[in-house]
Parts: structure tokens; C-alpha cells; sequence
């Protein structure tokens, strides 16, 4: 408030209008309440979306939490599928080695039978038989091999996209979160800013109305000649 808005119209006997000096101090503080009460709006809208923004930040921790549970899960049902390929890896080691037993076996009746055709066509027999059995237990482990491999690919592949969806939705919240949490730190660093200039005007003010109600009033202005 400049020098010229504080002269005030004098009276007849001295000294300053009473009704300019009320009028203005009354101005003055219906313009600090009108200020101070949208100061208070703005700092409660502030507030209202800091406390969105730590919701929606609860809301996204909640769901990586789900999400962290569904990977362990899947993990757990990809162990248990790596443990049955092994089961039937070890299956067909076992089928391997009876079908090198029976082959060997054969080879051993194989001399004597040279005498005794009947015993040979039986051994021949037994040999393509186990065979025959030894090949469709293969295909049929390759068969399972093949399809539990395929799905694994087929499970790993959806593990790998729900986890970049994740990540990539994770890191976009963060960073909204955190650019909301910065405009609002700066909105609450102006306004506090905002008050401390408001202070200071009403000391000044606070000072002005000391001194003209003070022992050492200012000198009038002299009467107007008419």
C-alpha cells in the first residue's frame, strides 16, 4: 500500500476522518478474509489430491501384490510340470534299458535256436514283439514330451507378457504418482508462500493502525481555503 492510500481527508478540528480511517480498515480486512478463504480452497483441494494420489498408489500396490501371488503360482505349476517330464524321461531310460536286456537276450538264444526252428520263430517272435512295444512306448513318451514342452513354451510366454503388462503398468503409476505428489508439494509451497506475504502485510497494517491511533498522530493536512 502506497503513501497516497494512507492520507486520509481531515477533520475540521484536526486530525483524520473517522469514518475514511473505518472504512478502509474495513475494507482492508474483508480483502485479507477474502484472500485467506480462497488460500484455504485452494490448500484443501491440494490436500483432496494428495490423498487421491495415495489411494490410487494403495490400489496399485495391491494389485502387484495379486499379481507377484499369480507368478508364484505359475512357477509352482512349471516345476511340477518340469518334474513330470523328468518322471518320463526316466521312464523311458527304464523302457530303454529293458528293450537293450531283451535285445541282449535274444542274441544269447539266438545259437541254439539255429537247431530248433520252432524255438527260433518264437524268439523272433518275442524280438519284434518287444520291439514293436519298445517303439510305440517311445512314440508315445516323445508324443508326451513334445505336448508338456509346448505347453510350458505356451505358459512361459503368458508369464512373460502378464509380466511386462505389470512392469510396464507399474512404472507409468509411479510415475503419475509422483508427478502428481510433486505439483501438489509445489501448490502447498506457494501457498505457505502466499501466507507469509499475507503476514507481513498485516503487520504492516497492524503497525499503520498502531500509529495513527498512537500519542504521535501525523500532522493534519491544513483546511482547504474556500
Amino acid at each position: 500500500m502506497n503513501e497516497t492510500e494512507l492520507q486520509f481527508r481531515t477533520a475540521a478540528f484536526g486530525g483524520f476522518q473517522k469514518q475514511d480511517v473505518l472504512t478502509y480498515l474495513e475494507t482492508s480486512a474483508r480483502e485479507q478474509a477474502e484472500k485467506l478463504s480462497a488460500l484455504q480452497r485452494e490448500l484443501e483441494e491440494a490436500k483432496k489430491g494428495k490423498a487421491e494420489a495415495e489411494e490410487k498408489a494403495s490400489a496399485e500396490e495391491k494389485r502387484l501384490s495379486t499379481l507377484e501371488e499369480e507368478n508364484k503360482r505359475l512357477a509352482a505349476d512349471l516345476a511340477d510340470r518340469e518334474a513330470s517330464l523328468s518322471k518320463l524321461s526316466a521312464e523311458r531310460a527304464d523302457l530303454a534299458a529293458q528293450v537293450a536286456g531283451l535285445t541282449q537276450e535274444v542274441k544269447k538264444l539266438t545259437p541254439a535256436a539255429a537247431s530248433y526252428e520252432a524255438i527260433k520263430d518264437r524268439t523272433a517272435g518275442i524280438e519284434l514283439e518287444a520291439h514293436g512295444r519298445a517303439q510305440a512306448i517311445e512314440q508315445e513318451a516323445q508324443a508326451k514330451v513334445k505336448k508338456t514342452k509346448a505347453e510350458m513354451e505356451c505358459w512361459f510366454g503368458k508369464l512373460q507378457s502378464a509380466y511386462s503388462r505389470l512392469r510396464a503398468d507399474l512404472d507409468a503409476t509411479i510415475t503419475h504418482a509422483s508427478g502428481e505428489l510433486d505439483r501438489v508439494n509445489q501448490s502447498l509451497e506457494g501457498i505457505s508462500r502466499e501466507f507469509d506475504a499475507h503476514d507481513a502485510a498485516l503487520k504492516a497494517l497492524q503497525e499503520t493502525v498502531e500509529t495513527l491511533s498512537g500519542p504521535k498522530a501525523p500532522q493534519p493536512l491544513p483546511l482547504e481555503e474556500k
